[in-house]
């Protein structure tokens, strides 16, 4: 291990552009001055636990390969991670890719920093109102961690920080990636209303989502309709098939009392009533959704 328990008291501590091929240990150490590792590699595991930053601490464009671990560690001053690179064995070792328990008690800046395996370990960390994350899916796993809670933890953590500046773009990008590890690692009778909402609205931000789905109910009730209704008493045309299934969708809006009698709908075979209701029910809750995302897109309030 390198500085291995190391404690060091000083003005400024400056490695800039180093390569540390082997585990680096500054746990507990104190440093009084400003830090400096920029753009520096840690080629073993980053072991900063318990650390304390006096002044200003700058990671910038930093790269752990093995992980991090700056848990329980002081931010004193303004501190930088903007393009770090956080790489860390996806398991279920929470303290391999860690700021739990950590203060940055000034903003801190991760802008532009990328989380290749996985989310880190937030749990208890004190974030400066002033805390800038980067609202991107480059900068985040694309495939799913082991330890599902811990990155809905994570996500939870950084949108409440990105809604308190009033960032609802950011805000809402974390809550998205909330529900869908929420929908994973929640309770398994819970989980299908999490995957429903993400599929029929995208969380709450989709619009073209719920719009293709209404037109899909549209045109599946419209073919269906028009499939049993030909040859009997009640036939239709296409046409009318599909104004039939689009009134039933946009129920609501009374389309349907305005273009078709009541005895017509109430002659109806059974399975096609049903279908109707169905319709209806579809149409209520996608519209729902199609709102949501209006309201979220638009920034309405």
């Amino acid at each position: 291990d390198l500085f291995a328990g190391a404690a060091i008291c000083m003005g400024s501590a400056n490695f800039l552009r180093c390569n540390f091929r082997k585990r680096v240990n500054l746990s507990r150490a104190r440093f009084s001055g400003s830090v400096e590792f920029l753009a520096s590699e840690f080629f073993g595991t980053a072991t900063l636990h318990q650390t304390k930053f006096g002044s200003s601490a700058n990671f910038e464009n930093a790269i752990f390969r093995e992980g991090a671990d700056f848990g329980a560690s002081v931010f004193s001053d303004f501190t930088h991670f903007q393009g770090a690179k956080f790489h860390a064995k996806n398991d279920t070792n929470k303290q391999n890719l860690s700021f739990a328990n950590c203060a940055f008690e000034k903003p801190a800046n991760f802008q532009g920093a990328k989380f290749f395996d996985k989310y880190p370990n937030l749990s208890a960390t004190f974030f400066h109102d002033i805390t800038s994350f980067t609202a991107d899916p480059k900068n985040w796993p694309s495939t799913n961690p082991k330890d599902f809670a811990q990155a809905k933890a994570a996500c939870g953590k950084i949108r409440h920080v990105q809604g308190k500046q009033g960032l609802a773009e950011e805000e809402h990008f974390f809550y998205r990636r909330e529900m869908g590890f929420a929908g994973q690692s929640g309770p398994i009778l819970q989980r299908p209303l999490f995957w429903a909402f993400g599929w029929f609205s995208e969380y709450g931000y989709g619009i073209l989502t719920p719009v293709m789905w209404l037109l899909l109910v549209i045109g599946l009730g419209a073919f269906v309709l028009g499939v049993d209704l030909m040859g009997g008493p009640h036939e239709i045309s296409y046409l009318q098939a599909l104004g039939l299934s689009f009134s039933n969708v946009f129920n609501i809006l009374g389309i349907q009392k305005t273009n078709f009698a009541p005895d017509f709908m109430m002659n109806l075979p059974q399975e096609l009533q049903f279908l109707s209701a169905l319709e209806t029910v579809a149409g209520v809750i996608l519209l729902f959704f199609l709102g949501l995302g209006l309201r979220t897109r638009f920034r309405l309030r």
